[in-house]
Parts: C-alpha cells; sequence; structure tokens
C-alpha cells in the first residue's frame, strides 16, 4: 500500500496531524518538517542501519520523528525510558541498532554522559556512555539529542522543488510532485523509491544544502514498522516486531467497532513508546485523526481537557480512571451547585447490590431500585465519546462508579503481539457487560481450547515473530495456526468473553483451578486493602493454596504502607512516572499480618469467593514488584 505519511499529506494536507496544547502541525506540515529531519538524520549516520531506536517522551518532537522514520521505511525500536542503562542496551544490542535518538527532556544520566567526537567535525556525532561500556564511533550506539537534530533541522535548506514556507528559508518537496516523480524515475532506479536532488553539505555552516533521503514511496505489507519489547514480567524480554500489516489491521478494527469521523481527536496521555500509545499516531495517519499529546497523566488537566476540548476518544488503563472518576464527580457536584463538592443529587455507586459476579448476562440487574445514571458522559464536551479502557485488572466497584456518573467506558482486549486490541466492548453496551472485555472484532477470529479453555486467536494483526528468537513465537501456535495467547477465559451467552487470568498464574488446589488475577479483584474492593498480589505455596494437603502479599494501611492509623503501591494494572503506563518503589523487587521484608486481620480478610473472601479461591495467609510487604508498565512480577513475590 501507499507510504502512509505521503498519503496522507497529499489527501489532507490542511487537517490538524497532532496537537499539545500550544503547538499544532497540519499533515502537510509534518510532512514537510519530516523531510528535513530526515535529512539530518541521514547526515548523522542514522539510516546506515534499518532499525533506529528512539526513548522520548510524549511530545510533540518524539511524534514527528516517530513519523519521519516511518516516512522513510525504517523501522523504530522504541525504549522504555523506566529501564536502566543495561536494559536499554541490551535491547538496542538486540535489535541492531547504531543510533539511538534521546528526548532531551529525559534525565540526563538516561543513556550516559553526552559528549562530543570533535576527531572529525564535519562528521561529529554525539556519543554517550551505556551501561558499563563507554561507546563511541562505528563500535557502540550514537545517541543523538533531540536539541540537536531540530537545531540542524532549522538550519537546513533541502534541495529539490518545493515552495518556500512563509518567511522562513526552510524547503521541502511537495507531497503530489513527490508522488509524481515516480512515474518519470529513469529505468535504473527502483520503482518504488524516488530520489531528491542530490547535493552537498555547505562548508560555511549557515543554512546547509542538503541532500533529502530517499522516500518509499509504498509499504511492503511485511514490513517492519516498529520493534517493541515485552515488559519481561516472566522473563527476559522479547523484542516484538509489528509489520505494516499488523498496524494496519489493528487500526481498521479499532474504527469498525468505534466508528470514525474526520472531526475526531484522540487523546494520548499513555506513553507513546507502549503500543497504546504508538497505535494512536499510526491511527491519526491513516484515518485523519488528530493526536491530541499529554505530556504525562494528571487527572485534573486531563478533566479540564476532556472538558474544554473537542476531544472524542481517550486511552486509558484502570489506575487513571481510578483517580479521574473522584476528579469528575468533584466538578459535577460544582456544576450541580454545590459549593463544597458534595452533591445529594449524584446517584450512589458505593452499593455492590444488583452485581452479577458470574459474568453471564448483565453484570447490573435491572432492579427497581437502582440509582438512575446521569445522562452519557455528563459534563464532558459534546464531542466526547468515551474511554477505552485496557490494562489487567479492572475494579468492578470502580466501572460502576463511571456508570452512574455516565462515564462511557469502553472495554478492550489485547496485547503487544496484536498491535493493541481485537477484542472490545461497543459504546451501547454500558451496565450490561461492566467486566466483559468484549467480542472480538471484525477481524479477529477467538475461540477458547478445549480442555484449558485459553484464549486462541487468529488476526493479520499479530506479530510475524519475536526478534531473533527463532522458534519461540511458532511454539505458541497450534498445528492449525492458531496462535495461544496463554489468557484463560469464558463466552457467555451473549458471545461476549471474559478474561479470567493467565494460563502460567493459574493454580491447581485440591483439584480446583484458581486464578490470582479473580482473587485479586475480588480483594480490590476489600476494605484496608491498597494492592494485592496473589500467588500459590505448597501445601501437603491440598498440594498449593493461594497467599496474597498486600500493601495496606498500618492498623490504627490512616497511613499506607508502600506509598504509590497502587494495584499494579498497568500504573506506569498510565502515569508516566511510576514510583521507584514500585519496580523491581518488593520493598522491605514480609511479614505475616495478624492472626485477627487474616480472619477478617478471610471472611470478606468467603463471602465473594468460593473458599478454595480464598487467600490462606496474608503478607503485608511495602510495595509490589511490578514492571515499569505496572505488572506484578509474580515470580519475584516472596523474595528478599
Amino acid at each position: 500500500m501507499d507510504n502512509w505519511v505521503l498519503k496522507r499529506a497529499i489527501l489532507t494536507p490542511e487537517r490538524t496531524a497532532v496537537y499539545d496544547g500550544e503547538t499544532r502541525y497540519t499533515f502537510g506540515e509534518v510532512f514537510d518538517e519530516a523531510q528535513r529531519l530526515g535529512a539530518v538524520l541521514d547526515r548523522f549516520g542514522a539510516f546506515k542501519t534499518q532499525n533506529v531506536a528512539m526513548v522520548s517522551n510524549n511530545n510533540v518532537r518524539g511524534y514527528l520523528l516517530a513519523v519521519t522514520l516511518l516516512l522513510y521505511g525504517k523501522t523504530v525500536v522504541w525504549l522504555n525510558k523506566r529501564l536502566t542503562n543495561d536494559e536499554l542496551a541490551g535491547q538496542m544490542r538486540d535489535a541492531g541498532a547504531a543510533c539511538c535518538l534521546k528526548d532531551d527532556s529525559l534525565p540526563e544520566n538516561l543513556l550516559g554522559g553526552i559528549r562530543v567526537n570533535s576527531s572529525n567535525k564535519k562528521a561529529a556525532h554525539l556519543t554517550k556512555s551505556v551501561g558499563d561500556a563507554d561507546v563511541s564511533g562505528d563500535d557502540g550506539f550514537r545517541i543523538v539529542g533531540f536539541d540537536e537534530i531540530f537545531a540542524k533541522a532549522d538550519d537546513f535548506k533541502l534541495g529539490g522543488t518545493g515552495t518556500d514556507l512563509a518567511g522562513s528559508q526552510k524547503t521541502s518537496r511537495n507531497p503530489v510532485s513527490v508522488y509524481r516523480s515516480f512515474a518519470s524515475e529513469p529505468a535504473s532506479s527502483s520503482p518504488s523509491e524516488v530520489s531528491a536532488v542530490k547535493n552537498s553539505f555547505s562548508d560555511n555552516g549557515v543554512d546547509p544544502i542538503v541532500s533529502a533521503p530517499s522516500i518509499p514511496r509504498e509499504f511492503d505489507d511485511d514490513q517492519v514498522v516498529s520493534i517493541m519489547f515485552t515488559s519481561g514480567s516472566t522473563g527476559a524480554p522479547k523484542g516484538i516486531q509489528q509489520t505494516v500489516r499488523n498496524h494496519f489491521t489493528s487500526a481498521t478494527s479499532v474504527a469498525l467497532n468505534l466508528g470514525t469521523s474526520p472531526t475526531d481527536e484522540w487523546l494520548c496521555a499513555v506513553p507513546i513508546f507502549h503500543i497504546s500509545g504508538y497505535s494512536i499516531i499510526l491511527r491519526g495517519l491513516i484515518f485523519d485523526v488528530a493526536v491530541r499529546l499529554m505530556d504525562h497523566f494528571e487527572a485534573s488537566e486531563m478533566e479540564r481537557i476532556l472538558t474544554n476540548e473537542p476531544i472524542s476518544w481517550v486511552s486509558v488503563v484502570p489506575t487513571m480512571l481510578k483517580e479521574l472518576v473522584p476528579e469528575h464527580e468533584k466538578r459535577i457536584a460544582v456544576v450541580a451547585g454545590s459549593a463544597d463538592g458534595s452533591n445529594p443529587g449524584l446517584p450512589d455507586s458505593s452499593s455492590g447490590s444488583g452485581v452479577s459476579a458470574t459474568g453471564t448476562g448483565s453484570d447490573i440487574s435491572s432492579d427497581s431500585d437502582a440509582p438512575v445514571p446521569l445522562p452519557a458522559n455528563f459534563g464532558y464536551s459534546p464531542a466526547f465519546k468515551g474511554f477505552i479502557l485496557g490494562g489487567e485488572k479492572s475494579d468492578l466497584k470502580l466501572l460502576k462508579r463511571c456508570h452512574a456518573l455516565g462515564m462511557i467506558v469502553v472495554r478492550s482486549y489485547g496485547m503487544t503481539e496484536t498491535c493493541s486490541q481485537i477484542v472490545g466492548t461497543s459504546t451501547g453496551d454500558g451496565a450490561r457487560k461492566l467486566l466483559a472485555s468484549g467480542k472480538p472484532y471484525f477481524t479477529t477470529s477467538l475461540k477458547l481450547a478445549d480442555e484449558t479453555d485459553e484464549i486462541l486467536i487468529k488476526t493479520d494483526a499479530l506479530t510475524p515473530g519475536y526478534l531473533n528468537r527463532p522458534g519461540i513465537f511458532e511454539a505458541k501456535k497450534t498445528a492449525d495456526g492458531w496462535y495461544r495467547t496463554g489468557d484463560v477465559g469464558h463466552i457467555d451467552d451473549d458471545g461476549y468473553l471474559y478474561v479470567d487470568g493467565r494460563l502460567d498464574n493459574m493454580m491447581i488446589s485440591g483439584g480446583e483451578h484458581v486464578f490470582p488475577e479473580e482473587v485479586e479483584r475480588v480483594y480490590a474492593e476489600c476494605p484496608g486493602i491498597d494492592g494485592i498480589a496473589v500467588t500459590a505455596e505448597p501445601d501437603e494437603k491440598w498440594g498449593e493454596v493461594p497467599v496474597a502479599y498486600v500493601v495496606c494501611k498500618e492498623a490504627g492509623t490512616g497511613t499506607s504502607q508502600g506509598v504509590g503501591a497502587g494495584t499494579g494494572s498497568g500504573a506506569g503506563a498510565g502515569t508516566g512516572k511510576p514510583p521507584a518503589s514500585r519496580q523491581g523487587k518488593p520493598k522491605g521484608s514480609k511479614m505475616e499480618v495478624s492472626a485477627s486481620l487474616t480472619a477478617q480478610w478471610r471472611e470478606f473472601g468467603r463471602g465473594n469467593l468460593a473458599h478454595y479461591k480464598v487467600p490462606k495467609r496474608f503478607y503485608r510487604v511495602d510495595s509490589l514488584p511490578c514492571t515499569s508498565t505496572g505488572k506484578v512480577r509474580r515470580f519475584l513475590l516472596g523474595k528478599s
């Protein structure tokens, strides 16, 4: 298919592509800027290899560089800014990336200290100390800062045809002229590429005339657009290759489920280096949707944006939604005329009555005494359509509060291997299916394995495999081509999927299957527990039994042990700033809670779970061992 960046610049050059609250670029302007940035990156040697690493916050510069790599057919290797230098170096080596583009707004010590190799000023490049190695030149990683890249781009004037921007010496080729030039390329040239007029760098360093790199007119369906590494929650991170076909199928699936309009704007507060954020950038290009960037998540600021700006959709994880709900309640109360922030007229969503825990039929009953919810998306901008909720855990009490407030929440299920969501609910499902992940998208085939109920899928959104890990991905497929997701679920009579947990987390206690995720969802509503992770311990009688590691309030106080420990439900992916105590190993030694508190919590469990699912012991910890994206590293539970 045609190059997405080039095609979008031809179709709707005047439409807004990206906006961060201050700076706005149209698709035509993005194309112009990408050509200048491409010339700079080519000069720095970034295009010598196919794979180019990048680490960035959510900002317009990061967006522009990501689109530039896409325009020139390069593969972006997204790096997680929360990893250690050694981890980042390992991923760059795995991807074969010789160059990394670094956002200068990130900490200076990320990827080491910058220095310039001045032995050849004309070909000078930035180098850094990466991990334990001090690398430079062609033998190491070339770390190029955003400041340097954009400063050079401001100085450059591209050779070739094009129109000067008003008041600027910067020029670029018109997208239509680029597209047409394929027909007039010499026979010796590649039919899928066009080259700009070749010039040389000027020696005076002022307004140099530079050569524009070749822009591929077409993308191959199997071309790898991006590489993202798994979080490492079950072992060493694996590089997931995501192709043109994968991303296009994912974007099409979302559009078919939610619908799309030229007036849509998608708020992106989840990191662009995760699939949840990067997929929003690509949807914008494919479906002519504006991307509104937030540099980090802050509930009050998001509430303001959703109220005052024409946002259509926003992707969130449970911890983000948990902060947004009280913020919205507070503002609605003020709108309703309560000066002190309380509002007796708001529906009471705290009650647990009328809720089905079976995952079949309606999740909220039609009891006539149930509170009447507020109108859909009450208090938000008229343009707002709803929240797209991903992540591992969802708190039923939280979802009920959203329903009572009229907040439209679309649940979804997907993974990095499928370029984001492949299953989802619709805006009309409302309270009928609060805990459901939804129905398989039009491009998704899904079934459950006969003996284990593992979720099996077929979709063109599925990665072709892991980077440099031959055989591992193929081993996850059945003989007839179904991909084993590792998740276990059930499907109700209406065709809605419910994800029960991970197959490799499942324990067998006395012959009964226990999923830690189910237990954690229930205990998320238990008073006094701020965070919980469940795993198995050996037991002479039952083989193994569930035990819980909890972050909880100290007895007799209102303070919490392990500040910010949360529940581990993708919090890092949502907020962009997870506390250090939430990563790596648990902080502090575990300590079994008192007999009285254990009895209290076990009684709570027996009222909401089968008796064999109730944790036998509870250990108090300062924090839970989570990855940078908030997933619990269960294999570290119980280890000091």
